[in-house]
């Protein structure tokens, strides 16, 4: 009389064909394998020395800018000098004098210096003096050294940080 166009299974109640597709229990362990595989393979495909040094590079940038504002702001020579581990902001106590003031770091509440963390280190030591006008007298370079170089370059007369 009617006849329909599903297969009829004798084995399923109801008289239809099994579904296709996956279990939810099938999917949730496949899931968890997928899990643990990247918990496992993270570690090897990124360091956190990588991360370590990408950060201090950014913050040496930004340290470098900021003593650049401070130089325009307060109308004289800030100088940043870099060793081996660390970087500090001193400034002149008036216009065109020697950096000999330590520059207030806000978020401690004493001089701003910057430390370098394990296994990162400065390329070399250097000092950069940044005038009045935001200028420096020369072009210089700073390097960040981790498991990879970055440098930073000041530029010559505009003192543009890149």
């Amino acid at each position: 009389m009617f006849r329909t166009s599903a297969a009829v299974s004798k084995s399923r109640p109801g008289g239809l064909a099994p579904s296709r597709g996956f279990t939810l229990p099938e999917l949730v362990m496949v899931l968890i394998i997928v899990g643990v595989l990247a918990v496992a393979a993270m570690p090897v495909l990124f360091s956190r020395l990588t991360f370590d040094t990408r950060r201090f590079a950014d913050q040496v940038r930004a340290a470098m800018q900021y003593a650049q504002k401070v130089a325009v702001a307060q109308r004289r020579n800030v100088c940043v000098t870099v060793t081996a581990s660390s970087l500090s902001l001193t400034q002149g106590t008036s216009a065109g004098a020697a950096c000999s003031a330590a520059v207030f770091d806000v978020s401690t509440g004493s001089g701003f210096v910057l430390n370098t963390p394990s296994s990162v280190s400065f390329g070399g030591a250097v000092t950069i003096t940044f005038d009045a006008l935001g200028q420096t007298a020369s072009a210089a370079t700073v390097t960040v050294a981790g498991d990879q170089s970055i440098p930073i370059n000041v530029e010559a007369v505009t003192g543009y940080v890149r």
